[in-house]
Parts: structure tokens; C-alpha cells; sequence
């Protein structure tokens, strides 16, 4: 019988992806936390909710939690359920996996040495 290896595909077939499926990713991401939010806030009672409204809004938690979902999910999982589902992976400049520095920074949106969104094939 014989094996199937899996080797990494050539650079020359990595490709960027669009404007459009990064942006359907982060859309996805986004409704995933709104929807955690909207759930959360209909269970907790009206006084804590009162609580938590001042002095901060609730829009400041939906951004500290996406940043948080992002930052977790990408250490230790490489990419968010939106880049799973348009099948989007994070690679650097010279086209290899990630450090933790550049998953930290990446989960804020801040891409540096070259990190960029390309098509993930399998």
C-alpha cells in the first residue's frame, strides 16, 4: 500500500489573497463576537450590565474581545474561524509560519516583515 506524503506547497503557488475574501474573514470573525455579546448581555442581569456600561461602552468590550479572540485563536491555532472558513493562512516575508511575535502584532492587525494573508489549499 502505498503512503501519501504531504509536503508544502512551492512558493510559486502561493498566492495572496484579495481585498475582498480578507475582508469576508474578518466579517465572519466580527459576527462571531457580536453574536457572543449579544448572547452574554441577554443572560447577565440589568445591574451588572449597568455596571459595566460606565465609564467604558459596550462597543470598547467588542473590540477588546475580537483582539482577544484574534491574539488566541492565531497562537495556538494559526488562523481565526473567518480565515479557516475562506481558507486564508498567515505567512511572513519569506513565506514560513509565524513567530509569536508576528502572531501578537498580527492578531492586532499590525503586519510586519512582509506578513501576509495568502490561499490556504488544503
Amino acid at each position: 500500500m502505498k503512503e501519501d506524503i504531504i509536503i508544502d506547497p512551492p512558493a510559486d503557488d502561493l498566492k495572496e489573497v484579495n481585498a475582498i475574501k480578507k475582508n469576508i474573514a474578518g466579517i465572519i470573525d466580527a459576527a462571531i463576537i457580536i453574536a457572543f455579546v449579544v448572547v452574554l448581555t441577554s443572560f447577565l442581569p440589568q445591574n451588572i450590565l449597568d455596571k459595566l456600561q460606565h465609564p467604558i461602552r459596550i462597543e470598547f468590550y467588542i473590540l477588546i474581545l475580537l483582539a482577544l479572540y484574534r491574539m488566541v485563536l492565531i497562537i495556538f491555532f494559526n488562523e481565526t474561524v473567518g480565515m479557516r472558513i475562506c481558507k486564508i493562512k498567515f505567512l511572513n516575508g519569506s513565506l514560513q509560519s509565524l513567530s509569536l511575535k508576528e502572531k501578537i502584532l498580527a492578531a492586532f492587525f499590525i503586519l510586519i516583515n512582509g506578513t501576509g494573508y495568502y490561499d490556504r489549499k488544503h
